[in-house]
């Protein structure tokens, strides 16, 4: 491991993973920031301004929670944010599959919305699929 830890070519996540095992830290933090787009990142180009800024409070959320030593990434837990509305279990344990994903390495596929209060004297949204 100290070979590794002196090489220049692994990552900066991997350097992580390297240090916390090492102070015997086994919550998986290097996973907390996989796929994180920031604003200076190419990336970001194309993504709208709200969206950033949803973003931002999720990756803060996240790492107020993981300052708690009780809460730990789970390696084989998947988020996905900003689904649209047609998006069901269904649709989306077939989109996860036509991405290359073996059906046995996908378990239970849950779909949470946001429950957002109408405001004053607007009509109620339609039922969802149940």
């Amino acid at each position: 491991a100290s070979t590794l830890r002196d090489a220049t070519k692994i990552g900066a996540a991997t350097k992580r993973k390297l240090e916390a095992r090492e102070h015997g830290d086994k919550r998986r933090l290097d996973l907390a920031s996989e796929g994180l787009v920031q604003n200076d990142d190419a990336a970001a180009a194309d993504v709208p301004e709200g969206d950033m800024k949803k973003r931002e409070r999720a990756r803060q959320e996240t790492s107020l929670k993981l300052r708690n030593p009780l809460f730990h990434v789970n390696p084989a837990r998947l988020s996905i944010r900003n689904l649209g509305k047609h998006v069901d279990e269904s649709k989306l344990k077939t989109m996860v599959l036509g991405a290359g994903l073996k059906k046995a390495d996908v378990g239970a596929v849950h779909v949470v919305r946001e429950k957002i209060a109408a405001p004053p004297g607007a009509p109620p949204p339609p039922p969802g699929p149940s």
